[in-house]
């Protein structure tokens, strides 16, 4: 993946933690927030440019731990039959299930930039939905609790926001484990699709 689509995937990844982070120092300061004073502040937005860009670091580091024990592993389970990953280790005897997924990408790489293209961006989609999962419901929290401390908003459309937060998470969870899935069937697509241009290639001075 090159440098700018990375650079903007942890922008939309971090902006989600600034949201969230700023709801609960707004809760704890009891502060009703005025965001125009803030926005024509040039200075400003490059420091929340860049601090937009660590959190997104940060953010989705903790979320690739949280979940590659969970859905990822879950994915790779239901996606890997035994018969699969038999296919693969005849090509690669080495491979063990715990390394197949990094294995397989790194074999691809090596082989084919197009295909790594494409998996680049079906993991850069997974990787934005997994975040976005604990931003949906640290959100829906830090709006509750500062809604509670500065009385802004009332119960009727307090109620309506925290719905619309909760089908939110539920979303992101589906489309992240539906993500996960197809990651791994697109490593797995992706090897024997080498391997038979491989098989197909003509031998120079054939």
């Amino acid at each position: 993946m090159s440098y700018t689509p990375l650079f903007v995937e942890l922008i939309v990844i971090g902006i989600g933690t600034a949201i969230w982070l700023l709801l609960f120092a707004g809760a704890l300061f009891r502060h009703k927030f005025e965001a125009k004073p803030l926005l024509d502040n040039k200075l400003f937005l490059a420091l929340l440019s860049a601090t937009v860009y660590v959190l997104g670091i940060v953010t989705d580091r903790q979320a690739r731990d949280l979940f590659m024990p969970t859905i990822e592993a879950q994915a790779k389970h239901s996606v890997y039959t035994s018969e699969k990953i038999q296919q693969v280790k005849a090509h690669a005897p080495h491979l063990t299930e715990q390394n197949l997924s990094m294995e397989l990408e790194k074999f691809i790489r090596a082989n084919s930039e197009a295909l790594a293209a494409k998996i680049d961006y079906n993991r850069s989609r997974l990787r934005i939905c997994r975040s976005w999962i604990l931003h949906f419901f640290l959100i829906g929290i830090g709006f509750l609790v500062w809604n509670v401390r500065v009385r802004v908003i009332d119960l009727k459309k307090t109620i309506v926001i925290l719905a619309v937060d909760v089908v939110f998470v539920l979303l992101t969870l589906q489309t992240t484990i539906r993500l996960a899935e197809d990651h791994q069937k697109d490593l797995f697509e992706s090897f024997n699709i080498i391997l038979e241009a491989a098989k197909h290639k003509v031998p120079n001075g054939g």
